[in-house]
């Protein structure tokens, strides 16, 4: 059943993002066709992302409460006549209309994300999620093709819409509606009624943004998903403009050299991301991953020729898809089941601002300042984003490496007062946790204990994900008997942990122990 689920949501991923993937190149010209300059051709990418800003919490929160399959459904059917409505604009008004439309019912990658959690355990998380990018890079593979070769066949039928280039999003709109009707026939519900019901009460957009963003972890792995996305939406637009202007390529030439990133992404997440994952983990291939990006995005503004364009363009491609699907599958683990979709909604809405900000930020450096700027400003923002994740490097989850649980049992290890005292004594890196709402600490102990003990609350997981993501880091979980931290460290060892350990008898067990003995 979950490798069905898989597949049938990879295909309406896919099928959707070819759709997507005609639009992106044929919006620079159909755009300038209405006399639009650089940021004009920027803010048109920017409104999709806009909108995504605005909604794609709401989707996610939405796909939590009602399950993922009608949102999807819904984000399909609104793409395809999104698309029907930028196939019919006469003027660069309705361009951005149709724009914003395809934005406001773009849910379906944070929701697609989220099922791909709800179907998936942790150690194949983050494979799953490079399927999402397979998929990305698949639909871009074909699409700008499709794109190119319909575009130039509508200016053989003719100028007006719905031909000219215009064509290429009526294409554009019959797949999506298309996917629409596969998807309600064969997409089955990811979520289940029980986990939907432990949805947390509604909070605000602002006040939900501002607790994922504070959360120590998670938080700064979302600002540097920001930062590549940023990096990749700064470069997106200048891409097409600078083939287009400095090399003289064609709709046509520029779609297949699109088509050409996406398959070097189709490569990197389902080849590469598969068969990296379990020998190195999630926090070693977002950090490869951002580097080789940053080189990539260097070597594009610095290119002299169309053979350095090309090794430039495939390390992008390369490192692009090595630390997106490492990145969200790490989001993915430090977050509880019941609010997979709200967080990756979240997350959607941090990766829609920078795609707000690049294109246009974009579009006005490769105007003013120069073709190369949006490339190398690119770069500086992947460095950032390693600057930023080496603050919580060792926090930083690796539940694909293989034989990261390969001690995994069902239990946590009960050990008792002596070897509690050896491994504060010798000062083992670990967490000491208290898994009740009071603790009479003994006097005995209360010098050793004192400013060590910390309290957790009922989502116990998600407490030691902020504090280490590491499943090999130890925890010493404490309550009054040990009957409260045993079942708690069941609880984080079914979750991947494998350093868990409780003390036998809890605190009465150690009334009597003196730790001068």
């Amino acid at each position: 059943m979950k490798k069905r689920s898989l597949l049938i949501i990879f295909l309406t991923v896919f099928i959707d993002l070819v759709g997507f993937g005609i639009i992106i190149p044929l919006s620079p010209y159909l755009a300038r066709q209405f006399g639009a300059d650089a940021v004009d051709v920027g803010l048109l990418m920017a409104i999709y992302s806009f909108m995504q800003l605005i909604f794609a919490p709401m989707w996610g929160r939405l796909s939590d409460r009602f399950g993922r399959r009608p949102i999807i459904l819904m984000s399909l059917l609104g793409a395809g006549l999104s698309h029907l409505l930028f196939a019919f604009a006469g003027q660069l008004t309705l361009l951005f209309v149709a724009r914003g439309l395809a934005g406001l019912f773009g849910a379906n990658i944070s929701t697609a994300m989220a099922y791909i959690a709800d179907v998936t355990d942790q150690k194949s998380r983050s494979k799953g999620m490079g399927l999402i990018g397979a998929a990305f890079g698949l639909g871009f593979v074909l699409g700008p093709a499709l794109g190119s070769y319909f575009g130039d066949l509508g200016l053989r039928l003719g100028e007006a819409p719905p031909f000219g280039h215009s064509f290429a999003a009526v294409i554009a709109a019959v797949i999506c509606l298309g996917n629409f009707l596969g998807a309600l026939l064969f997409l089955p519900e990811s979520l289940s009624v029980e986990i939907r019901m432990r949805l947390p009460r509604r909070q605000s957009r602002w006040k939900l943004l501002s607790q994922f963003i504070h959360r120590p972890v998670t938080g700064k792995l979302m600002i540097m998903f920001l930062l590549s996305t940023l990096a990749m939406a700064n470069m997106e637009a200048s891409l097409f403009l600078l083939v287009k202007d400095d090399f003289g390529w064609t709709l046509a030439q520029a779609g297949m050299g699109f088509a050409y990133v996406g398959l070097i992404m189709v490569f990197t997440q389902g080849f590469l991301v598969r068969r990296l994952m379990p020998k190195y983990g999630e926090r070693s291939i977002l950090f490869t991953g951002l580097f080789i990006g940053a080189l990539g995005f260097i070597g594009i503004g610095l290119a002299p020729s169309i053979p350095v364009m090309a090794i430039a363009v495939t390390l992008l491609g390369i490192g692009n898809g090595l630390n997106h699907p490492a990145a969200t599958g790490s989001i993915s683990l430090l977050s509880g089941q019941e609010e997979q979709g709200l967080v990756m909604g979240v997350n959607q809405s941090l990766a829609a601002l920078g795609r707000i900000l690049g294109p246009a930020f974009g579009g006005w450096l490769y105007r003013d300042l120069g073709h190369e700027f949006p490339f190398l400003l690119a770069g500086l923002l992947n460095v950032g984003a390693i600057l930023l994740g080496l603050t919580v490097f060792a926090k930083l989850p690796s539940a694909g490496k293989e034989g990261q649980k390969e001690s995994i049992g069902t239990e946590a290890s009960g050990i008792g007062g002596f070897q509690l005292m050896n491994i504060i004594k010798n000062e083992v890196p670990f967490l000491l946790l208290q898994t009740v709402e009071t603790l009479q600490i003994p006097e005995s102990m209360n010098e050793l204990l004192k400013g060590r003990v910390e309290k957790v609350d009922e989502e116990i997981h998600k407490f030691v994900a902020e504090k280490t993501a590491d499943s090999s880091f130890p925890i010493v979980l404490l309550c009054e008997d040990g009957q409260v931290s045993s079942m708690k460290g069941a609880e984080l060892v079914q979750r991947g942990y494998i350093n868990v350990y409780y003390v036998e008898g809890g605190l009465i067990s150690l009334k009597n122990f003196d730790p001068r003995d």
